[in-house]
C-alpha cells in the first residue's frame, strides 16, 4: 500500500512512512508561538463558568506568558491599560480578576504604590509550572480542579449580595437638589436656614 512501510518480504507493515505523516507541528502550520490550555481545564466547571470578561483576562495573560517565552509564569504583568486595550472595560477588570482567582485559574501577587514607585500586580497561571521567588521550579498547582458547581453557585450568590449592598450604600449617600438653595444637600444631613 502506498504510504506504508514494507518489511523484508515486501508486505506492508503497520507503520506509516514519515513523509506521509500529518504536519501538525506549530512551525509546519505557520505558527511561531502558541499558548495552550489542557483539555481537562477546558472541560472543567471553573473554565465553563467564566464570564466573557474573565475569559478575555485569561487570554491576555496567556498572551503575556507567550511573549515572555513561556518561562516567566508568576511574573506576568498585565496593566489596566493593556487589559482595556484587549477589550475589558475599566469597571470589569477587578471583578474579572476576582472571578479567576476564586475559580483557581490564576494567582495574583498584589502590587501597589510605595515611596513614589508604582508596582503592578504579578500574575501566575495555575495550570502551568512556574519559578518561585527563590528560583526553584514548581509544578502546576491546578487549583481549578477543586472548583465544583456548588462552589460556583455560592460564590456568585455572595458576589450578588455584595453588589446589592454596595448599591444600597451608594443610594443612601446620594444627594438631592433643592430649588431653594440651588445646591445639593445630603439626605441624612440637617439643614439650618438663616434668615
Amino acid at each position: 500500500m502506498r504510504g506504508h512501510r514494507h518489511d523484508k518480504t515486501g508486505r506492508s507493515a503497520s507503520g506509516k512512512l514519515k513523509k506521509h505523516k500529518p504536519k501538525n507541528s506549530p512551525k509546519a502550520c505557520g505558527f511561531e508561538q502558541f499558548g495552550w490550555y489542557p483539555l481537562d481545564l477546558m472541560e472543567s466547571e471553573a473554565f465553563r463558568a467564566l464570564s466573557p470578561n474573565s475569559l478575555r483576562l485569561l487570554m491576555r495573560l496567556v498572551i503575556e506568558h507567550v511573549h515572555h517565552g513561556g518561562i516567566e509564569n508568576g511574573l506576568l504583568v498585565a496593566t489596566h491599560d493593556q487589559l482595556r486595550d484587549y477589550g475589558l472595560t475599566a469597571s470589569s477588570i477587578r471583578e474579572s480578576i476576582d472571578e479567576c482567582v476564586a475559580y483557581g485559574l490564576i494567582r495574583v501577587k498584589q502590587g501597589g504604590r510605595w515611596a513614589g514607585t508604582n508596582r503592578p500586580n504579578r500574575y501566575r497561571l495555575t495550570w502551568i509550572g512556574w519559578i518561585d521567588d527563590d528560583g526553584f521550579a514548581q509544578y502546576p498547582t491546578n487549583e481549578w480542579k477543586g472548583v465544583t458547581a456548588d462552589f460556583i453557585t455560592a460564590w456568585r450568590a455572595e458576589r450578588k449580595a455584595k453588589r446589592a449592598a454596595k448599591r444600597k450604600w451608594k443610594g443612601e449617600r446620594k444627594t438631592k437638589l433643592t430649588p431653594e438653595f440651588r445646591g445639593t444637600i445630603p439626605l441624612n444631613s440637617v439643614v439650618r436656614v438663616v434668615k
